[in-house]
C-alpha cells in the first residue's frame, strides 16, 4: 500500500462555521438555511429529541437536553457561532439557559437562538410595532408576546394557526401564510411582521410579503440566518 503525503487546507479554518441544533421534528430549517445561509460557509447539524406537540410543557423538556445534542457537533471545528433551533422553546426555556446548556459543552461560543435572532433583528431596522404570526396553540404564542412586549416593542396585531402538531405545522402551505400576513398587516401600521417558528416554510414568500404589506417581514430561519452571520462578521 502506497502512502501519500498531504497538504492542510489553508482555507477551511478561515471560513465561517456554524453549529445548528435542530428538533427532531423539524422538517423545514436544514432545507431553508441552505438557501439563507452564505454557500462558503460550513454548517453543522445535531439533533434533539424533540415531542411530537408542541406545548410549554413539552418545551421544557428540551432544557436537559441541549447539552448532549451539543456535544453531538464535530468536537474539531472552530465555531463562530452555535444555534439552537427552536423559537418556541427559546422563548419557554429562557435565552440565557439555552446559552448556558450549549457553553456548557462548547465554552465562550457565541450562542443565539430564534427568538435572540428576531429581537436583535427588530433592533436593527428601528421596528417598534410588530405583527406576530405563528402556527402554535394560544398559550405558546401568548408566552412569545409576552416576551417581545418585554424586550419594549409593541404587538400591534397578533394571529395563530392554532396547531400543536409538528407534523401537521411543516405541511402549512407557503400560500396559507402568505394570506395570514396581509391579513394581520391590513389590521393595523407595523414596522414588521415576524412569522414565528422554524419548522413553518416560508422561504419562497417572504419577498412577496414584503412587497403587498410595505413593511419589513422576516421568520426565525431568516432571522437566525442574519443572526448567525452577524456575529460571524463580528468574530472573523
Amino acid at each position: 500500500m502506497l502512502k501519500f503525503h498531504y497538504d492542510l487546507d489553508p482555507e477551511r479554518d478561515r471560513l465561517a462555521t456554524y453549529g445548528i441544533i435542530v428538533l427532531k421534528t423539524d422538517e423545514t430549517l436544514e432545507k431553508e438555511f441552505g438557501v439563507l445561509l452564505d454557500r462558503a460557509s460550513v454548517v453543522h447539524y445535531s439533533r434533539i429529541e424533540s415531542e411530537a406537540l408542541v406545548t410549554p410543557e413539552t418545551l421544557r423538556l428540551m432544557e436537559a437536553r441541549i447539552p448532549q445534542s451539543t456535544a453531538m457537533l464535530p468536537e474539531g471545528a472552530n465555531y463562530n457561532a452555535v444555534a439552537y433551533g427552536c423559537t418556541s422553546g427559546a422563548t419557554t426555556i429562557g435565552a440565557q439557559k439555552v446559552a448556558d446548556a450549549v457553553n456548557s459543552v462548547i465554552p465562550d461560543v457565541p450562542v443565539t437562538d430564534p427568538i435572540t435572532a428576531t429581537i436583535a433583528r427588530l433592533r436593527s431596522i428601528d421596528a417598534r410595532k410588530i405583527c406576530l404570526l405563528t402556527p402554535y396553540i394560544p398559550s405558546v404564542t401568548d408566552a412569545m408576546a409576552a416576551k417581545l412586549t418585554g424586550e419594549g416593542f409593541e404587538i400591534v396585531a397578533s394571529g395563530s394557526f392554532y396547531e400543536e402538531r409538528e407534523s401537521a405545522v411543516v405541511r402549512i402551505s407557503q400560500a396559507s401564510v402568505l394570506a395570514a400576513v396581509e391579513a394581520l398587516a391590513q389590521q393595523a401600521d407595523a414596522d414588521a411582521v415576524f412569522v414565528s417558528c422554524t419548522n413553518l416554510p416560508t422561504i419562497d414568500i417572504l419577498e412577496e410579503a414584503r412587497k403587498r404589506t410595505g413593511s419589513d417581514v422576516f421568520s426565525s430561519n431568516s432571522a437566525l440566518a442574519w443572526h448567525l452571520q452577524t456575529i460571524a462578521r463580528r468574530s472573523q
